[in-house]
């Protein structure tokens, strides 16, 4: 394995897949892209110091995967996750579990929309804006939301 200015060039990587304690973080951590960023290189990117890395993956924000090494391993998908959080915490004022919930929340919207998108193209607009309709429920109602 080389490693050449915080880019580690492998041809194996293992991903953990080590259940978290917290099954909220999961929900929006399911990167099937492998990381390519060191912590470093990361930290650079998205001038963001590489201690707030740290911590945002101890509190479920995001989940590098993991070399052999355990040395975190950044994808696009999770600097873009990162770039949310900070846009959340310091444009918005949120503080970690908001921006949590907010990215939580976000991701079963997308799901919603990808249903949605599926009945479309397949002509089964009406069972697909069913089941989104219904998964859309359960969200408010998960906030406390009646609709």
């Amino acid at each position: 394995m080389d490693n050449n200015r915080g880019w580690i060039i492998s041809k194996t990587v293992t991903v953990s897949t080590k259940k978290d304690q917290s099954s909220d973080s999961e929900q929006f951590n399911n990167d099937p892209v492998v990381g390519v960023y060191t912590i470093s290189v990361a930290s650079e990117l998205i001038s963001m110091h590489p201690n707030t890395l740290r911590k945002y993956d101890k509190n479920g924000l995001v989940k590098p995967s993991r070399t052999d090494g355990k040395r975190r391993l950044y994808s696009e998908n999770d600097l873009l996750r990162l770039q949310i959080v900070k846009l959340l915490t310091d444009k918005y004022g949120l503080n970690l579990e908001g921006a949590k919930l907010v990215l939580g929340l976000s991701m079963r919207i997308k799901e919603v929309v990808n249903l949605l998108e599926q009945g479309v193209s397949n002509q089964v607009y009406k069972n697909s804006a069913k089941v989104a309709s219904v998964e859309l429920r359960r969200l408010f109602l998960d906030l406390g939301i009646k609709i």
